[in-house]
């Protein structure tokens, strides 16, 4: 199994590179870069970034396609994550 994936949404780091360095380590990170909030949320039901366990959003002025993150775009990722988890827990019983 690959690692668990980090989704980086906005604009590319300026600062702490050392501890971007460290994550890119540990998580595959995706990156949304500057996409419109619809095709944001289409991304996400289309799985586009995969299954990510977390968001890094580097800077607050930044990462407008997720913005708000409010029940809408919760309800999507939600729904993504929980189809998940239900496939792996049909898979082990298998």
């Amino acid at each position: 199994m690959g690692k668990p994936i980090l989704l980086h949404c906005g604009d590319d780091i300026k600062w702490n590179h050392d501890l971007y360095s460290k994550l890119s380590s540990t998580f595959d990170i995706k990156r949304s870069y500057s996409m419109g909030r619809e095709e944001f949320k289409q991304a996400l039901k289309d799985k586009k970034f995969g299954d990510f366990v977390a968001i890094y959003r580097p800077f607050w002025n930044t990462g407008g396609e997720m913005s708000p993150w409010n029940s809408e775009l919760m309800f999507v990722s939600s729904f993504q994550s929980l189809a998940t988890y239900q496939n792996v827990q049909n898979e082990s019983k298998s």
